[in-house]
This record gives structure tokens, sequence and C-alpha cells, in this order.
């Protein structure tokens, strides 16, 4: 099922038919197109043939399904919002991170973003895209910040973060809007001033 918060209120959207993995994360570009990342398969695409409005009954929909023929390893994997479009996290003993070519209609490899610190058996967020564009970064090696210098390329800042040492932060991230980043551990709650 997918929500929508809407003037402050939750819409239940309901289940959409067809979709029946373990949908973890979701996605959703500027033309209204949900991408859901599955646990134990790869991605789903729902376009819509109309624009969903508020308030209005979900419209009429088509699926596709992205595996590995269309670039993405075999496995699970996940979706991160980035502004406009989104990431695909992927892999089990090694990172795979991907960003869909409409052009082509298949997922390219990151090859920056794939060659981050990664250990599958620490815990980590993974990627957590910030509203200036930027990634926060937690793959069980400690954490860093990527940010955009043109389509698809990064700039590595791992200097930031570099007093935390190999903390790997679990799941949760929040900024407060005075600059403090608040996360948890396996040790506890952490506060981290990003100035």
């Amino acid at each position: 099922a997918s929500f929508r918060r809407v003037d402050g209120r939750w819409t239940d959207e309901e289940r959409i038919a067809g979709v029946s993995g373990e949908i973890r994360t979701l996605a959703e570009t500027a033309d209204g197109t949900l991408w859901a990342g599955d646990r134990s398969a790869g991605v789903v695409r729902v376009s819509f043939r109309t624009r969903p409005a508020s308030g209005a009954p979900r419209p009429a929909f088509d699926l596709r399904e992205y595996g590995p023929a269309e670039g993405l390893p075999p496995g699970g994997s996940l979706v991160t919002p980035t502004g406009d479009t989104f990431l695909v996290s992927s892999g089990t003993k090694t990172l795979h991170i991907s960003w869909y070519d409409a052009a082509s209609d298949r997922f390219v490899k990151d090859e920056t973003l794939s060659a981050l610190p990664y250990d599958p058996y620490l815990p980590g967020f993974g990627l957590l895209a910030r509203p200036d564009g930027s990634l926060i970064v937690a793959m069980g090696r400690g954490v860093l910040l990527a940010k955009p210098t043109g389509a698809h390329r990064w700039q590595l800042d791992s200097d930031r973060f570099a007093r935390l040492g190999a903390i790997a932060p679990n799941y949760t991230w929040f900024d407060d809007a005075d600059g403090i980043a608040w996360f948890d551990t396996l040790e506890g709650l952490t506060r981290f001033d990003m100035a």
C-alpha cells in the first residue's frame, strides 16, 4: 500500500494490483511515476496513464519490472528519492548503485557511488537524499557526504564525519532546522553539528 500526505493528512492509496513483492521503498518522480524497490527482486515501475490527483481515485496504470536484463544485479533493491529522480541500491556482498536511463529503459551503474565503503553485515541506512541534492551515505563503514557536481557525478567528503570514526548509523537520521543532525547507532542516540 502507499500513503500520500496532503494538507497535513495522510491518505491511504491502498495496494497496487499486480505488485506482489516485498516492497520496502518507494520513489515518485516529477511525472507521478512510482518506482518500488523489491526486497527480494529488482524494481517495479508504476506508470499512471493520467497524473494522480489528490482526493481522486487512483488512475489506471501500467506495471513494468526491472531486473538483471535491465542492468540491475540479481537480488533485492532499494530506491532512494533524490530530487526529481532516484537511485537504486542493489546487491548483497558487493554494492551496486544505479540510476535510470530513460532513453535506453535500463539502469546504469554509478561507478563512484558503487565504490563507497560498504559492509553488508553492519547496520547502515544506505543513502539519504538531502534538499540540496547531496547524499548522506551510511553503508556500515562510517558516514560520508556525496555532493553532486553534475549529472551522475559526485564529490565525496569523508572529512566532515571523520571524528565519528567507523560509527554506523542504524536506520534513522533527522536534521533539525538549526543544522543539527540526530541519528541512532548501536550505542544510542548521536547529536552532530552539520556546520
